[in-house]
């Protein structure tokens, strides 16, 4: 498995557009409930939850927060009979054809989604590279209905009501998306917070002219829906993410389509920042994290 950024570059929908009409998703389930589903951590930063799909058989889900729309595994969705539209996905550096459906439910914890457009791909890739089977992937056009938090040292998903924690920092986004600010050797950027990311991974087109002394210092690969992308990684003398300072940290450029849409920079993955917990709280769209 080819791993750097791989399910967030793998799923990240920066527009899509269907051959039919699809409801909204309708999800369910209490703010103020308190809830903890535990999760299985692999790789440091890749969450697997258990949860159902109105079957009430247990099921694997991989935690992404850079994930939008939400993605069933394709055999999965033949058991479920569900009737599969063509549709496009733009993904980075290209356009491709992709299949969408309807979900009916989803559930994890305390949240059920009904009526739930998703994307259906193969995702016996993850499969492969976790050693373990992986039924879909959840974003946060689920999981952002609840405010959550996640906690790397008890490996628990938490739902309900969030308690403050060291740092914190307004957002202005939010689901399917949450961006937030940093600030790289003294210039801003507007980075997706990403759980499926394993990085900090930048757009070339987007950051460019704001640093143009960025000099290559290696090459990764990372795989998307379109094939394999090849990813330079830099460097950056100082990382600030509100009054928290991270300290020297590398990078990786990515080519991209120019005027995709995309409002923000780049991918911001938790692992690269070394946080142990991170809450987000939607209706006070804050932000709470701790080393």
């Amino acid at each position: 498995m080819k791993l750097c950024s791989i399910p967030s570059v793998l799923l990240l929908a920066l527009s899509v557009a269907a051959t039919a009409q699809e409801p909204q998703g309708v999800v369910i389930g209490s703010m103020s409930e308190h809830f903890e589903v535990p999760f299985r951590l692999f790789r440091g930063y890749l969450m697997v939850v258990q949860g159902s799909l109105g079957t009430g058989n247990a099921m694997n889900f991989l935690v992404d927060t850079g994930a939008d729309p939400s993605v069933i595994d394709s055999k999965v969705a033949q058991r479920l009979k569900l009737n599969e539209v063509n549709g496009k996905l733009a993904l980075l550096n290209q356009n491709i054809e992709v299949k969408r459906a309807v979900l009916p439910s989803l559930k994890i914890g305390p949240l059920r989604a009904e009526s739930l457009p998703i994307l259906v791909r193969d995702l016996a890739f993850l499969q492969s590279g976790l050693g373990v089977s992986v039924d879909g992937v959840i974003g946060l056009d689920v999981l952002g209905r609840s405010n959550f938090a996640l906690d790397y040292k008890r490996k628990r998903l938490i739902f309900g009501s969030v308690q403050p924690l060291n740092s914190r920092l307004s957002f202005q986004s939010g689901p399917p998306f949450i961006t937030v600010q940093i600030e790289a050797d003294g210039q801003q950027m507007n980075l997706l917070l990403d759980t499926g990311a394993s990085g900090l991974l930048l757009f070339r087109s987007r950051i460019r002219d704001r640093f143009p002394y960025l000099t290559a210092s290696g090459e990764k690969a990372s795989s998307n829906m379109g094939g394999d992308v090849r990813l330079q990684q830099v460097m950056f003398a100082k990382i600030r993410l509100g009054e928290t300072d991270f300290g020297r940290q590398k990078a990786f450029l990515v080519e991209d389509q120019r005027d995709s849409g995309r409002e923000f920079d780049g991918l911001l993955g938790i692992s690269t920042l070394g946080l142990t917990q991170i809450a987000f709280d939607f209706e006070r769209h804050i932000l709470f994290w701790k080393k």
